[in-house]
């Protein structure tokens, strides 16, 4: 949501806005590894990854999907891993999403300030 808000924040037109989320979106899905795994993505554009939310959000939903795994335990961890979803990581990708909330909504409230008083 801090994402929308940013982008309504640059528009004048919620028009425009709708019109550039799927623009916001769409790059999240690629490269978060929810559609396409991270070892998929040619190496020059993984470190996008690092600038999406729904990269961390992902790899938080994973570590809570599997690691109450009642199943196979090796392959859970595999799992884990595989998405650089364990323990040890979980902290940090809470801290870079808190972070990036509350980076863009100074951003979104810096722009909207600004605009006002450019108004004005």
């Amino acid at each position: 949501s801090s994402f929308g808000t940013s982008l309504g924040a640059l528009t004048s037109d919620p028009d425009q806005a709708k019109e550039l989320l799927p623009m916001t979106i769409l790059p999240q899905l690629l490269f978060s590894g929810f559609f396409v795994p991270i070892h998929q993505i040619p190496q020059a554009l993984r470190w996008l990854q690092w600038l999406m939310p729904l990269t961390y959000t992902f790899r938080l939903a994973i570590n809570e999907e599997v690691s109450n795994c009642l199943g196979e335990r090796s392959v859970c961890l595999g799992v884990l891993e595989e998405y650089n979803a364990t323990d040890k990581y979980i902290r940090g990708y809470w801290t870079v999403l808190i972070l990036m909330l509350i980076s863009l909504r100074l951003l979104s409230i810096y722009l909207l300030y600004r605009r006002a008083n450019m108004n004005s």
